[in-house]
């Protein structure tokens, strides 16, 4: 079976958060540097079967309104990546 690849933009979440969020999922950060092939606006975290790259967007405006805007793009085993966004789905409709 091959890998799937699950590719969604999330509006009024820091990345940062969505970070500690899959970390709580069973996740690991990678660090930037070396092979990872990250920049400043980007975060890598590998779990079990899926890893996850965060990429900061720039800012959703709405007249003088303004949110953050995070690229999340999964990828790995289709059956890891459908548990994990199952899990993680809780956590992104939090009231606010």
């Amino acid at each position: 079976m091959s890998d799937v690849h699950h590719e969604r933009i999330l509006r009024g979440i820091a990345r940062w958060q969505l970070v500690e969020y899959l970390e709580g999922l069973g996740g690991t950060a990678i660090e930037p540097g070396g092979s990872s092939g990250l920049d400043e606006q980007e975060d890598l975290v590998a779990g079990d079967g899926w890893q996850a790259r965060l990429t900061q967007m720039e800012d959703y405006k709405v007249g003088f309104l303004s949110s953050g805007q995070v690229r999340l793009v999964v990828t790995g085993d289709p059956d890891e990546v459908r548990g994990m966004l199952a899990r993680l789905a809780p956590r992104l409709s939090r009231g606010g």
